[in-house]
Parts: structure tokens; C-alpha cells; sequence
């Protein structure tokens, strides 16, 4: 039963990520290079909603 359970968050955090993209799409625009590996790792489960924040913002607090 974990393992269907595991199964579908990971599916969910799939769907969440390819989705995360497109209000920046609306405006015409495209995510950054800088962002995308933060979406995938988020997808996959490599990365928390928390580390990926951290990621982004690395570049703005130096």
C-alpha cells in the first residue's frame, strides 16, 4: 500500500511541475534555464518545494 501511495504523490508532483510553467507561458514568455532543473528535481522527488525556493533565490542573495 506505501508503494501505491508513493506511486501516486510522485505522479502528482509530475503533473504539478508541467503545469508550474505556464502562467510565465501565458505572458508570452519561457522559464529560465536557471529554474527548469529546479521543476524536474521537484518532479522526480530529488528535491523539496523548500531546497528548490533555495535554489532559485541563490542567484538574488548573493
Amino acid at each position: 500500500m506505501e508503494q501505491y501511495r508513493q506511486l501516486r504523490a510522485a505522479a502528482a508532483r509530475r503533473v504539478t511541475a508541467a503545469d508550474a510553467p505556464a502562467p510565465v507561458r501565458v505572458e508570452g514568455t519561457a522559464p529560465s534555464d536557471a529554474g527548469t532543473p529546479g521543476f524536474d528535481a521537484g518532479a522526480t522527488g530529488r528535491m523539496t518545494p523548500a531546497e528548490a525556493v533555495v535554489q532559485a533565490l541563490a542567484p538574488y542573495r548573493r
